[in-house]
């Protein structure tokens, strides 16, 4: 999980540079050692490079209502989103900095 700090720093820190912060309205988590919720294989979670933001509102299975801003800096810095899934793994609170997991 330390290898990645700067990439979390860099993300928080373009998000506070365009006034973003107000599309933050909880954390959900980051590193949680378990597997993924329908498999046995281990959450990106589990490596410390995803993150869930505002799960109140962007819950598994769900549209969710992520700002699209807010998703841009992440991808933009190489996180794909779980909101770009499809069925129930679509997941708008989960971004991840790996793909095809």
């Amino acid at each position: 999980p330390k290898l990645r700090l700067d990439l979390f720093d860099d993300v928080f820190t373009e998000l506070k540079n365009q006034a973003l912060q107000t599309a933050l309205s909880s954390f959900g988590g980051c590193y949680s050692f378990r597997p993924q919720r329908s498999s046995n294989k281990l959450s990106a979670h589990s490596w410390g490079i995803a993150i869930d933001l505002n799960p109140e509102s962007n819950q598994q299975g769900t549209e969710g209502n992520m700002n699209p801003a807010l998703v841009e800096v992440f991808q933009q810095a190489g996180f794909q989103w779980g909101g770009d899934w499809h069925g129930t793994r679509k997941d708008p609170m989960h971004f991840q900095f790996c793909s095809d997991y």
